[in-house]
């Protein structure tokens, strides 16, 4: 079985300990009494040079669900292929990308031996989460300036993701429709076609569980926008549908 979780804002906070205590559950039935390892990697944090902060919070938030965290502090390009950062991540039964700025990110992970390898875990049954950042560059197209064009009005920057899922992630999207309606319709309406037509919009505090590449569970406490061609849906928490 394969878990991907995209989450819309909420990483290590009270608002995940269900959503992740389920996640837990599920690699528990597995693993049985084996240590359950979660990787915390805050890469996205790095322009603002909250890595660190993003690990502690991190580590404290599974501890409290019994397993065992630790951070990778990947900083750098190569920092993600470095041999004791991958034999840390076979280790991991949960991978966990938190937030910050996706053009980074997706900059330090693309074409890397961690995200190699990463895929390989995932398609082989481990657990892997997206917030924010982390999940954006999980879609086929991320914004790659996000916090730019939202935050300043720079002019929006289109790269290719890393595809595990066929839309366009646009992360805390009931802030953005709350506080820059027009802005994001212009974000939208800026874009290629490939994300015009096909993306979604995941509220703050709110989590996407896709299981198989196909049918989904959304959990936390917002809704789920979809925009498919020329039709949006929306989809409330504990819905099951299939994408």
């Amino acid at each position: 079985m394969k878990i991907l979780v995209l989450v819309g804002s909420g990483e290590f906070t009270q608002s995940m300990i269900k959503i992740d205590g389920y996640l837990i559950e599920r690699v528990e039935k597995i693993k049985r009494k084996q240590r359950i390892n979660v990787a915390i990697i805050p890469t996205a944090s790095v322009p603002d040079e909250r890595q660190q902060n993003w690990i502690d919070e991190g580590v404290k938030h599974f501890k409290r669900l019994g397993v065992n965290p630790f951070g990778l502090n990947i900083v750098e390009k190569h920092d993600a292929s470095k041999k004791s950062n991958l034999d840390k991540l076979k280790t991991a039964s949960v991978i966990y990308f938190s937030g910050g700025h996706p053009g980074y990110l997706l900059k330090i992970f693309k074409n890397s031996k961690s995200w190699n390898l990463i895929e390989n875990l995932y398609e082989g049954g481990k657990i892997l989460i997206g917030s924010s950042a982390g999940a954006m560059i999980l879609g086929n197209y991320v914004l790659a300036n996000a916090q730019e064009a939202f935050d300043k009005g720079e002019k929006p920057m289109w790269k290719k993701g890393l595809d595990l899922v066929p839309y366009s992630i646009f992360p805390h999207f009931d802030w953005a429709q709350k506080y820059k309606q027009k802005l994001l319709k212009k974000v939208i309406d800026s874009a290629p076609k490939a994300v015009r037509e096909c993306w979604m919009g995941i509220d703050e505090d709110t989590a996407l569980l896709v299981f198989n590449n196909k049918q989904v569970r959304l959990m936390g406490k917002g809704t789920l926008t979809i925009q498919l061609r020329n039709k949006s849906r929306t989809y409330r928490v504990d819905q099951e549908f299939i994408i």
